[in-house]
């Protein structure tokens, strides 16, 4: 999603030809649709709801499930229990805490998306699992399986929804798919004929010139030679 998402400004940007002028959000009509405001969008906010909701579910399942998997540097069986009680105490602690911290931010929602995992949390996650040898590298691969999940499911739900309003702008607009594939009206190469009736052009053009400075130099040696004869007196 680092700037691969044709949001309305960046469709401006490349084809203003066709999307000049065109960058108010279709669903809100408040702001700009931009990368950073489909987090923020208040006609977005179900679907980003629904696509958070169904990866955090399974990134949850997922966390308990590798916690309580046996690993190096557990205690004794003996204490196993009270353990387990208090890692879910702390894990516990920790969805309430990340899940807020997350949907109270755009910019920590987005980053997300992105892929970038705050050190803080895998070192807040991997303590609350259990603090033990390998279990912070757990932690990472945890979150990072949450940011992609949550990518997939922002395209799924968010996403898909606003490019079939989008789409319905496009077909009022009469912007087809023709257009959008024609290339960006710009300086053009000249290929085939019209490159070799250039190219034959500029050629007759420097031979003209070449002919206008021979012309000039016989002129200029024609008189200095009638001008020599005069002052040798022949």
């Amino acid at each position: 999603m680092h700037n691969e998402l044709p949001t309305l400004d960046r469709l401006a940007t490349r084809r203003p030809d066709i999307y000049g002028g065109i960058t108010t959000c279709c669903l809100c009509g408040r702001a700009e649709e931009t990368r950073e405001h489909l987090f923020s969008c208040p006609t977005l906010n179900e679907q980003n709801t629904t696509a958070w909701n169904t990866a955090f579910e399974k990134f949850k399942k997922e966390v308990i499930k590798v916690a309580d998997k046996p690993g190096k540097g557990k205690k004794k069986q003996t204490s196993k229990s009270k353990n387990k009680l208090h890692n879910a105490h702390d894990m516990l602690d920790f969805f309430v805490g990340f899940e807020n911290k997350m949907l109270g931010s755009q910019r920590e929602l987005m980053n997300l998306a992105l892929g970038f995992i705050n050190k803080s949390d895998v070192k807040r996650l991997g303590n609350a699992m259990d603090n033990t040898r390998g279990t912070i590298t757990k932690a990472r691969d945890v979150l990072t399986k949450l940011s992609y999940r949550f990518r997939k499911y922002f395209r799924e739900f968010t996403w898909k929804t606003r490019c079939k309003t989008v789409t319905e702008m496009e077909k009022t607009r009469g912007i087809s798919n023709k257009d959008k594939k024609k290339k960006k009206k710009g300086k053009k190469g000249l290929t085939g004929s019209k490159r070799k009736a250039k190219s034959e052009s500029n050629n007759q053009e420097k031979e003209g010139k070449a002919l206008e400075t021979m012309g000039k130099v016989q002129e200029v040696v024609a008189k200095w030679i009638t001008e020599g004869t005069n002052w040798l007196g022949v």
